[in-house]
């Protein structure tokens, strides 16, 4: 019996938050700790706002309670260009976007003293594939200067 149940494959117990991984019975335990759906994270965009949630419920709360600097694109191809005008700008979001097959963006302005910066980090299902690199053009409504910006997308700070 315990041989037969060793071969069975099994569901993993955070399927709900959106892992469909399937393991057998002795690896089971082993992949729950480590699921990357298991991990949760505080609300990006606002200090105030006190949700904690996984993958899947953060980005059903920023649809519903962020909504404003906040923008779902169905489907990017790999290498895809698209064009998304920021019009609104929180605290330190510039600008989010949820891409379903890649994860939850999050262009965020820095400032340090006079200084102001931009980065992108990333909530991401599959937190062991971060290559993701990104480039990103910001003009002004006259379009009369452009700035260019490359980097790597920096991975979210998990909630303690």
């Amino acid at each position: 019996m315990e041989g037969e149940q060793a071969i069975i494959p099994l569901p993993c117990k955070y399927r709900a938050e959106g892992c469909f991984v399937t393991v057998l019975f002795n690896s089971k335990l082993g992949h729950e700790e480590r699921c990357s759906f298991r991990i949760i994270y505080q609300c990006p965009i606002d200090p105030v706002c006190d949700q904690i949630n996984g993958y899947k419920n953060m980005c059903i709360h920023l649809k519903n309670h962020h909504a404003n600097v906040f923008n779902f694109v169905d489907f990017v191809e790999e290498r895809e260009s698209f064009c998304i005008g920021v019009f609104k700008e929180s605290e330190n979001i510039v600008h989010a976007f949820h891409i379903k097959q890649w994860g939850l963006f999050f262009l965020q302005k820095v400032c340090v003293g006079d200084l102001t910066g931009l980065f992108m980090q990333v909530i991401r299902a599959a937190t062991n594939q971060l290559d993701f690199n990104y480039s990103l053009e910001v003009c002004d409504h006259n379009e009369t200067r452009k700035e260019y910006f490359k980097g790597c997308v920096l991975p979210m700070e998990k909630a303690h």
